[in-house]
């Protein structure tokens, strides 16, 4: 499903394969010693796009890897660990907002500051959206992905479509609210 008003492009991404890795607390030092993971509120691509969650909870992302795949590499890297993986790929959907407002539509639904000097490449953050928890990845200035809970992945593309729509009319001359309406 895509739709493309004024620089918005809204993109459901199909087929990644999505496995949560959670690690006990007390075993997240030696774990990053053996493996790299993504430092907090960031994002990092290796063979697997590694987001992080929380301090001890990441999503492991790829196109090409296999779950399964994935989960056989991270179990035998931190054998003897206390951990958890989990495939998630069904359960969590992908949206891409891509386009010179992405920023604009996401800062009306969410507390996220998404200026780009606040919101920078690179950066991943969990927040409400539409009222929705959702991870955000910003993978260009103009290019965000959108991580949540396959269940309200229709409402927040509906909600999101919505919202451009609304943005347009507020930006355009001929709507009563419009400054150059009130002058």
């Amino acid at each position: 499903m895509s739709d493309n008003l004024k620089n918005l492009e809204i993109t459901q991404v199909n087929n990644r394969n999505i496995v949560s890795l959670k690690i006990d607390q007390a075993s997240v030092n030696e774990a990053t010693e053996r493996i790299e993971l993504a430092k907090p509120l960031t994002h990092m691509k290796t063979e697997e796009d590694i987001l992080w969650l929380a301090p001890n909870h990441w999503l492991l992302v790829s196109k090409a890897t296999d779950s399964k795949m994935i989960v056989k590499k991270y179990t035998d890297e931190l054998t003897e660990l206390n951990f958890n993986l989990t495939d998630q790929s069904s359960g969590v959907s992908v949206i891409r907002l891509s386009g010179l407002c992405c920023r604009e539509i996401l800062s009306m639904g969410s507390g996220l500051d998404c200026r780009i000097d606040e919101l920078t490449i690179g950066a991943c953050c969990t927040t409400n959206l539409a009222r929705i928890a959702v991870t955000v990845v910003v993978i260009d200035s103009g290019l965000l992905e959108l991580y949540l809970d396959s269940s309200y992945e229709t409402y927040l593309m509906n909600w999101l479509l919505d919202s451009n729509v609304i943005r347009e009319l507020a930006d355009s001359k001929n709507h009563p609210m419009s400054i150059e309406a009130l002058s």
